[in-house]
């Protein structure tokens, strides 16, 4: 499975949110600070989000196909309405 994970601070905190998918199996697997927080499988599918708890704060992962590319996608974290690039994707 690849990896996007993003550093975030909330309250003071610093957290680890991390993304682990499948392309063509359409598994998501979301991790906050290591514990599993959302996720699930619909094959063949790229667009996707999932809402998870960071110490009471809502953030949004998200997956997005790129936009001349079915197969492909984008991945972000919504924090505060705004759309963060992973700070580690492989």
């Amino acid at each position: 499975m690849d990896r996007a994970t993003w550093n975030v601070d909330v309250h003071g905190t610093g957290h680890q949110i991390e993304l682990r998918w499948s392309y063509w199996g359409g598994r998501r697997e979301v991790y906050v600070d290591g514990t599993f927080a959302a996720g699930d499988t619909k094959v063949l599918r790229w667009k996707s989000r999932h809402p998870v708890d960071v110490a009471g704060k809502t953030c949004t992962v998200i997956t997005r196909p790129k936009k001349h590319a079915k197969t492909v996608f984008d991945v972000f974290l919504d924090v505060d309405g705004q759309e963060r690039a992973p700070d580690n994707i492989g």
